[in-house]
């Protein structure tokens, strides 16, 4: 069937938009893969009508002596339709792994329906590849870049039919598992940049062909056989795709590995695992990662973790797959909820990415510490983005559960309003921090997730008070103050120096303002960024929105200024959810006693802050208006005194938890062995 209409097909009158772009009428051709399996799903019910149909014809046909031989003819339609689904279905897999047209074109996959081949073609074309692999020169051998010609040809040629299941199950069961170790080992001959695309190909090829077609590569591409490669050759080749989970699982669990006991003691033990090459591959299958990694006891995580982060390829970048994994075991990337296993092996990375320890050696007498790897950094700030509840009620140095130490199988939360998976202590919600606060990018996913969770409970804690106090609002802002006092205090520790952390915080506050102060008299609009929204918070701590009076200063030179300035600061934008919500002002700030200098713009909305704050008398209006508006009366039914104790119930959370996170820094400093601490419940 050359042509198909309806929708599925088409191929026709140059495009809209495409004028000029050298995109003609001959040249495009491309099929939408949803209306080819509509059309698909049609062939199979002429299939089953016709299947069904024909007997019973013929049955009536024979019960009134009637000629049947026309039957043929319906026999014959029901088998041109069984021949054809076969092909159709392979052509719509092939359409499903295109790319899509262009933007003139929704649902439109660009395919080439004149190069399309049949399964059979497909498989002796994917055959005769593997011998022109078997045939390359020996010179091509060599690390010369030049020599790459060859290869890369051959490898894009595999590249562009990596999704074709027959063509890539004859190419690798042609070139068998020697073949393949051979492609890989001449790609290692040449730089990983060189080689990169080529690798994915080759390892999205075999995919396809494990996937699609199993029967047809043979005995010797399953588990067992497999499994007798080198680790390193057999990473390459799964490292890409979603695989059966007890396929891949079947090749992956001896690698894991154990730990290396030494008669000198817990400190002086290893953790060999030949698990590293595989880090690409339980990242695409995140599942088999929480199968193989949940149950391990947290002593031999942290061994194995420290083991895979120090750890070097050749064939990928080990920091950024093994940080790909972690964030994948844990259910970042899907749209779902985290599952109870995604949420364990979260617990699991949360409680022993911040204890990594180097095992003593001839030169140390001691394990110590050992830094998170940088590529890996971003990904565990992705993680705790993704569970702020936990995040938050790990923080949390005034709630019952802050002496007790982290529990999966206890995760009810005290604060109200969250609803944790798991419970973090304190101090392993610090450690835990400290590995992503190292620079302002790589907390930016955790201040995202924040920022979305901190939206959806401050619109629950304002429904809750309705305007007639802060009971929530109050609970709300304590414990976002917890939290922001240990991302103060980890960002402080891991940075290591007071003039770089106040010029980073200035440099996000003007974030913060430019989004959230800068707009006139509005609550934050829907468009602000869920990072600007946790900013706000944050950086509503004194010392962040006083550096508003000198932005540009490395220090702030006057606290009592800096205080004043940032409750001030604090209260604005408060102000304005509380009025969002129903806390009527006593005063409105238009009101002609505050006209001079003017707070408001001529639509009578309070000025942005950063307005506000340019000029002393401006500035010292506005906190008469906020007097007027019960600031100093101690009744926070009134707007101005509700947003002036929440402000100071998140600052006394916030420096609560800077205090307790640096005095625990100090104590293991002191006593600097991890291996001191006593593990939490699993």
């Amino acid at each position: 069937m050359d042509h198909l209409r309806g929708g599925a097909f088409a191929m026709g009158p140059e495009p809209p938009g495409t004028s000029g772009s050298g995109v003609s009428s001959d040249a495009f051709s491309g099929i939408d893969p949803e209306s080819m399996a509509r059309f698909i799903a049609s062939m199979e019910r002429a299939r089953e009508t016709l299947g069904a149909g024909i007997p019973r014809i013929v049955s009536a046909l024979e019960a009134v002596d009637v000629d049947r031989s026309a039957v043929a003819q319906l026999r014959e339609a029901e088998g041109w339709v069984a021949e054809q689904l076969p092909e159709l279905r392979r052509r719509n897999d092939l359409i499903r792994k295109g790319e899509q047209a262009a933007d003139w074109a929704p649902g439109l996959v660009a395919f080439d329906e004149g190069a399309y081949v049949t399964a059979g073609e497909a498989a002796a074309q994917g055959r005769r590849l593997a011998e022109r692999f078997a045939g390359m020169r020996p010179e091509m051998d060599s690390n010369y870049s030049n020599h790459y010609d060859e290869l890369g040809a051959l490898l894009d040629e595999l590249a562009a039919r990596r999704h074709d299941p027959d063509f890539t199950a004859a190419f690798l069961a042609a070139a068998g598992l020697g073949g393949a170790t051979t492609i890989v080992e001449k790609l290692r001959r040449h730089g990983l940049e060189t080689t990169s695309a080529h690798r994915r190909a080759l390892a999205e090829a075999v995919n396809t062909a494990v996937t699609k077609r199993p029967d047809a590569l043979g005995a010797e591409w399953r588990p067992e056989s497999l499994a007798s490669l080198p680790a390193g050759v057999l990473g390459v080749l799964v490292a890409r795709g979603r695989y059966s989970g007890r396929w891949l699982s079947e090749l992956v669990r001896p690698q894991v590995g154990k730990a290396v006991e030494s008669a000198r003691g817990r400190e002086h033990r290893r953790w060999v695992t030949g698990l590293t090459p595989f880090l690409s591959a339980l990242a695409d299958n995140p599942e088999v990662a929480r199968d193989l990694l949940n149950d391990l006891p947290r002593e031999d995580l942290v061994d194995l973790f420290s083991e895979l982060n120090r750890s070097v390829s050749r064939d990928f970048d080990v920091p950024v797959e093994f940080g790909r994994m972690l964030a994948a075991g844990a259910g970042v990337f899907e749209e779902r909820s985290p599952d109870a296993a995604a949420a364990k092996f979260a617990f699991n990375v949360m409680t022993t990415m911040g204890s990594l320890r180097t095992p003593p050696d001839i030169l140390a007498a001691r394990s110590s510490s050992m830094e998170v790897a940088e590529g890996t950094r971003t990904f565990l700030a992705m993680i705790a983005g993704a569970y702020p509840a936990e995040m938050i009620d790990g923080a949390h140095r005034g709630d019952a559960n802050r002496t007790k130490g982290s529990a999966f199988a206890e995760g009810g939360g005290t604060m109200p309003g969250i609803e944790p998976k798991f419970r973090l202590s304190p101090d392993d919600t610090y450690l835990f921090m400290k590995t992503f606060a190292d620079t302002d990018a790589r907390l930016k996913p955790f201040e995202e997730g924040m920022g979305r969770f901190t939206r959806v409970l401050l619109d629950d804690a304002l429904r809750k008070d309705a305007g007639g106090g802060i009971e929530n609002l109050s609970r709300l802002f304590s414990g976002l103050g917890y939290v922001y006092g240990t991302q103060l205090a980890a960002a402080e520790e891991v940075r290591k120096g007071l003039d770089e952390a106040d010029q980073a915080r200035n440099d996000r506050l003007k974030l913060a303002s430019d989004a959230l102060f800068g707009v006139a008299g509005a609550a934050v609009p829907a468009k602000v960024t869920e990072q600007a929204l946790w900013i706000t918070f944050s950086l509503g701590a004194s010392e962040g929105l006083g550096a508003l009076a000198e932005i540009d200063d490395t220090r702030v030179k006057a606290l009592d200024d800096r205080e004043r300035v940032g409750t001030l600061g604090r209260s604005h934008w408060i102000l304005h959810e509380l009025h969002r919500a129903g806390f009527a002002y006593a005063v409105p700030p238009d009101a002609p006693e505050f006209a001079e200098p003017p707070i408001t713009d001529a639509e009578g909305k309070i000025l942005p802050f950063s307005t506000l704050v340019a000029d002393p008398e401006t500035l010292k209006n506005f906190n008469n208006w906020m007097i007027a508006n019960g600031s100093g009366s101690w009744d926070t039914t009134q707007a101005a005194q509700a947003a002036d104790d929440l402000s100071d119930w998140f600052n006394g959370a916030k420096e609560q938890a800077q205090r307790e996170s640096e005095h625990y820094e100090r104590s293991q400093k002191v006593t600097p062995s991890p291996s001191s601490q006593s593990p939490p419940k699993s």
